[in-house]
């Protein structure tokens, strides 16, 4: 079996050769037909935050005290952490704050290495998918409101390689 890497900072991101991958996209696929747009209360705020990095205790501290956003929306723009288990805690603390939180898979998720839950990135990409919507989260788009008037989130997974920057 083929694989391919990038590695940075000791980690990797790690994926299996496309034959090997047809089981997984026909696995994303059918998660994207189960979360196509759903219609969603309207909020009072959007928020937004990135690179949580839920692995350091003061960050876990700082998420678990936030109160008084029962009424907004927030969108956690990835880097939350690289351990599933954890991801699936934080995004269930910020969902009980939050009327909805909206969740991007950041680089840190994907990272992969022996200890990596998932057969490589792409396998953990959809396991993020399903750890957010078993928290709470919504990884897919939605509509804030009504048609006329709402907010719509499209939490876009966009990928970039380190080349790119010259």
């Amino acid at each position: 079996m083929s694989t391919s890497t990038s590695r940075k900072r000791g980690r990797s991101l790690h994926c299996q050769s496309a034959s090997s991958a047809d089981g997984l996209v026909e696995r994303f696929a059918a998660w994207q037909r189960r979360h196509a747009w759903r219609h969603l209360s309207a909020v009072e705020r959007v928020w937004a935050i990135s690179d949580l990095h839920m692995e350091h205790e003061a960050n876990f501290d700082f998420v678990s005290g936030l109160a008084g956003f029962e009424r907004d929306a927030l969108v956690v723009a990835g880097d939350v952490c690289t351990s599933l288990a954890l991801l699936r805690s934080a995004l269930k603390l910020l969902a009980e704050r939050f009327r909805h939180v909206f969740y991007v898979v950041g680089n840190h998720e994907l990272w992969h290495d022996a200890q990596s839950d998932g057969a490589d990135s792409f396998e953990k990409l959809l396991a993020c998918y399903e750890a957010a919507t078993a928290a709470g989260a919504h990884a897919a788009p939605a509509l804030l409101g009504s048609s006329s008037g709402g907010v719509a989130i499209v939490p876009l997974q966009s990928w970039y390689h380190f080349g790119f920057l010259g």
